[in-house]
């Protein structure tokens, strides 16, 4: 199928992969959603405590915006995947873990 058609399935739920993808890896949608910033850690409260400091923003949830996440064979979490050119032209789109 094609990313297009595959891209739609995924935000319905199930996981896609490449036909031709080395390693056992997949893409997952992970929907819109608002975070408590007291679940924040590292650099990512760190950059929003400044932002809001230096505007002058209460502290409030965070949105995070509906992305695609790659995770590869180790468990390894790619958040924010974007595909290339070639997975967006390409045609060999199936859906994770079905039979062929």
């Amino acid at each position: 199928m094609t990313f297009a058609e595959a891209a739609g399935r995924c935000v319905k739920g199930e996981r896609i992969t490449r036909a031709g993808w080395k390693g056992d890896r997949f893409v997952h949608w992970v929907p819109p959603s608002r975070v408590p910033t007291v679940f924040l850690r590292g650099a990512a409260l760190s950059a929003i405590k400044a932002i809001r400091k230096a505007k002058g923003l209460p502290s409030c949830p965070v949105t995070i915006y509906g992305h695609f996440d790659l995770v590869n064979a180790h468990g390894e979490i790619f958040v924010g995947w974007s595909p290339r050119r070639a997975d967006r032209e390409g045609d060999k789109w199936e859906i994770y873990g079905e039979e062929k």
